[in-house]
């Protein structure tokens, strides 16, 4: 497993948004919080490791894995939500037709940092109340958009493991460049391996004095067992 190391471009032309398949446009959101700072902060060094991380996502030997990946840590409050933001943004600032999903079902936090309501979303997608409309096109990322978790979700977590979720992500991987998948922390919930088997890769966050290597090897190992394959790591020095 290789590491990755971040310390949490030229703008692409906008893409049109995802129609719904009733035919009606996404749903539009504006700014986005302080915390994604490769849009509001896009010569901190921060954004500078973030890209580099990107990058070679993008163009390394495993890149045709990495259109669609999970991102999950051991444990909570290691910076997976704010490494999938930026990371997606990033994708979409180099001209990727990028979605980002909340599929963190126990404390979802994407709407937040994209400064939306959390609305229909992912849970109501996976149970066929809602169409594309759940989808959010981010104004201060052309080609990013955002599917929350929803009003839903935090009462439906098992949602992630039904077929549905699959079919969602392949109906996905041909329609965009770009997924990338925020996971609640992978020791805690098994919805965490459920959401990575589908993707097919995952992305793990550790952060310094405060992940146990054991937990890192332990969810490594759980990555592996479902089939996930694991791209890389991210050191959070946060």
């Amino acid at each position: 497993m290789s590491r990755i190391t971040a310390e949490s471009a030229a703008r692409a032309a906008p893409d049109e948004p995802l129609e719904a398949d009733s035919g009606h446009s996404v749903v539009r959101v504006g700014r986005v919080e302080s915390t994604v700072v490769a849009v509001r902060d896009p010569a901190s060094a921060t954004t500078q490791h973030l890209r580099a991380v990107a990058t070679r996502l993008m163009v390394g030997p495993r890149a045709q894995k990495a259109r669609m990946f999970a991102v999950t840590s051991p444990d909570r409050g290691d910076g997976r939500s704010f490494a999938a933001a930026n990371l997606a943004a990033i994708f979409a600032q180099a001209g990727r037709r990028t979605v980002l999903i909340d599929a963190d079902f126990h404390s979802p936090q994407q709407h937040n940092l994209f400064l939306c309501e959390p609305g229909p979303g992912l849970a109501a997608l996976i149970h066929g109340r809602a169409d594309w409309q759940a989808m959010r096109s981010v104004d201060d990322v052309p080609g990013l958009s955002l599917i929350p978790a929803g009003e839903q979700a935090i009462a439906d977590p098992m949602a992630l493991t039904r077929e549905n979720f699959g079919v969602l992500l392949e109906r996905l991987r041909e329609r965009v460049d770009q997924v990338v998948i925020d996971t609640p922390p992978g020791i805690a919930y098994a919805d965490a391996q459920a959401i990575a088997a589908h993707a097919g890769a995952t992305v793990m966050v550790v952060r310094r004095n405060a992940t146990r290597l054991s937990a890192a090897n332990s969810l490594t190992a759980r990555m592996r067992a479902v089939g996930a394959d694991v791209l890389g790591t991210i050191f959070n020095r946060r």
